[in-house]
């Protein structure tokens, strides 16, 4: 059966097929609903919320990682390692919903940055399912509604958080990226992997001609200086353009 065929066993959807198109639609269709309603709950239920968003994610990610074992004879640590950008939603809807302090904006800060940025280039680039498994298969579900979650989680906590998304803030964008990243460096250098990217070319993709234009001490280094500054900037800048504008716009 095609829904848990073995990865790379079936003629894969592809990236920019019908199934990639339909599989945004959906997903896009499903999230507009929940924020509209969810950004007029009280703080609280808010809360509750993340909360539920954070074990989901925490399920979904099992699932994955179970149905990967269950169903390729020598799994890839590739795929079942939980140290890529988008893995880091998991620990940071934790830290945001169970934790406190600094801790919580450190969660709070990935999810309305690189939570955001991340899933908008999953869903423009979803290369990890449709490229490995067919049209209709479970791990292209799950994945896309993983990433679905995720740009929900984000764009409730950019709605709604107090305090606003700060410049200052940078630096728990920066720890969150980077502690994860040397924990996928270590495991790429044990047992070859690419977790984050960081270690091997990605074919096809932007980071291909960067990998071939510099040794790999220097490209692992502006890769993970990449991920951890971009996807803040990138959320920070259009943030402040939306003030700049809104403020020009009342006077």
């Amino acid at each position: 059966m095609n829904f848990f065929a073995p990865q790379g066993s079936c003629p894969s959807a592809g990236v920019f097929s019908a199934a990639h198109v339909i599989y945004v639609i959906i997903t896009c269709a499903l999230i507009i609903l929940p924020v509209y309603f969810t950004v007029k709950f009280k703080p609280s239920s808010r809360e509750r919320v993340i909360r539920i968003i954070a074990i989901a994610l925490i399920i979904l990610e099992t699932l994955k990682i179970v149905t990967h074992f269950l169903t390729n004879e020598e799994p890839n640590p590739n795929s079942y390692l939980p140290f890529y950008f988008c893995s880091i939603e998991i620990y940071a809807s934790f830290l945001a919903a169970f934790t406190r302090g600094r801790l919580k904006r450190l969660g709070e800060v990935f999810m309305m940055t690189g939570g955001i940025i991340g899933s908008i280039l999953f869903m423009i680039y979803p290369a990890s399912p449709l490229k490995l498994h067919p049209p209709f298969h479970f791990m292209n579900i799950i994945s896309f509604l993983y990433h679905g979650i995720m740009l929900y989680a984000g764009i409730l906590m950019y709605l709604t958080k107090t305090p606003p998304l700060r410049m200052k803030d940078i630096g728990y964008h920066i720890a969150a990226v980077l502690s994860v990243s040397a924990i996928a460096l270590y495991f790429n250098l044990k047992l070859g992997t690419n977790l984050m990217f960081l270690s091997q070319n990605f074919p096809g993709t932007f980071i291909e001609p960067l990998y071939n234009a510099m040794p790999l001490p220097v490209f692992t280094t502006l890769s993970a200086l990449i991920q951890s500054t971009m996807p803040f900037l990138a959320v920070f800048g259009i943030n402040k353009a939306i003030i700049t504008y809104k403020n020009k716009k009342t006077k």
